[in-house]
């Protein structure tokens, strides 16, 4: 499972946040369980509020994830779509 501080450490600064990020869609893409699918979706929602710019150009990445085959990624999702729509 992917460590907190790991999430930790991208939310932390700028330089890690642009640096890492290619790496935690890579993750959630590939990612089996819901539960991992779901912690990293929050981390984007948190990454959205503090560093739009960065997480904007992933929007398209962000909006396949609400097919999501679980329900609990699709509901933690869903206001992150709204702050990123409207930043």
């Amino acid at each position: 499972m992917l460590p907190f501080t790991f999430l930790a450490r991208i939310l932390s600064s700028h330089l890690s946040s642009d640096k890492h990020l290619t790496l935690l869609f890579t993750i959630l893409e590939g990612a089996d369980t819901a539960s991992l699918r779901a912690n990293i979706v929050i981390t984007l929602g948190d990454l959205s509020v503090r560093f739009p710019n960065l997480v904007t150009p992933y929007a398209s990445k962000i909006s396949k994830r609400l097919r999501d085959r679980d329900i609990r990624v699709r509901f933690d999702l869903s206001p992150i779509c709204i702050l990123v729509v409207l930043s």
